[in-house]
């Protein structure tokens, strides 16, 4: 189904609602006008009349356009309400294109957006050629004092992915002799214990989850990009 599908189907449903209703109904027969579909948008405004309204509503979700309905819509349309309803569909309509517009450039955003987490991740590139893997300091600002405390003791900020069973080695080492994190925490590791310089002697804090599993969502991006055995760069941004 698509995403039009998808905000139709809604405010059928939505429109079947007392009050409410009213104006889903309009709404639906605006977008569809601005579709070209002008069987649907004519029984979204008949949707707008009580009885005859819900009628035409269930009839459209369960894929029933008859005869006899469209025949109910040319009779409503002489009333006086259907008449004002009308002569604001020119505006409406243009806004409803817009609005379609919109819809389709999010749907294609949306696939063209790295999917794994909420994380913004960008990947760009150092002056040599080594991806540079860039954190917010504003969603993970936690974690960014634990990466400024550790480079200041002399962690490096250039790191090499290693593979698998090497990070599960070094989370190990890493975390040994600390206690766990409180409720709604995560000990945090810099350098990171995917990375051959992950492990004993790395910095470790108690950091919010959302900030952990924001910063894991980044990385995660990135190591699409970068394979095992390769640098890159690590830097917090404002």
């Amino acid at each position: 189904m698509s995403p039009m599908d998808l905000v139709h189907s809604a405010l059928d449903v939505v429109g079947m609602i007392p009050i409410i209703g009213e104006a889903a109904d309009l709404l639906n027969g605006v977008v569809y006008l601005a579709q070209g579909d002008l069987g649907n948008a004519a029984l979204s405004m008949v949707s707008m009349v009580p009885i005859v309204g819900n009628t035409a509503a269930g009839a459209r979700l369960i894929g029933a356009v008859s005869t006899a309905a469209v025949a109910t819509v040319a009779a409503v349309r002489n009333t006086n309400r259907v008449a004002n309803v009308v002569d604001e569909v020119g505006d409406l309509a243009h806004l409803a294109r817009q609005a379609e517009n919109a819809l389709d450039a999010t749907v294609t955003a949306e696939h063209a957006l790295d999917t794994t987490t909420d994380a913004v991740r960008t990947v760009a590139r150092s002056e040599d050629s080594v991806p540079v893997i860039e954190f917010s300091r504003t969603r993970a600002s936690n974690i960014a004092e634990n990466f400024d405390e550790a480079v200041a003791q002399g962690q490096p900020t250039r790191l090499t992915r290693t593979d698998v069973a090497q990070r599960d080695t070094n989370r190990a080492e890493a975390l040994a002799g600390h206690q766990p994190a409180p409720a709604g925490q995560s000990l945090d590791e810099y350098p990171f214990a995917s990375t051959v310089e992950g492990g004993a002697g790395a910095n470790v804090r108690a950091v919010p989850v959302a900030e952990q599993n924001y910063q894991g969502g980044v990385l995660s991006g990135a190591y699409r990009h970068i394979a095992v055995g390769d640098q890159f760069d690590v830097v917090f941004v404002d």
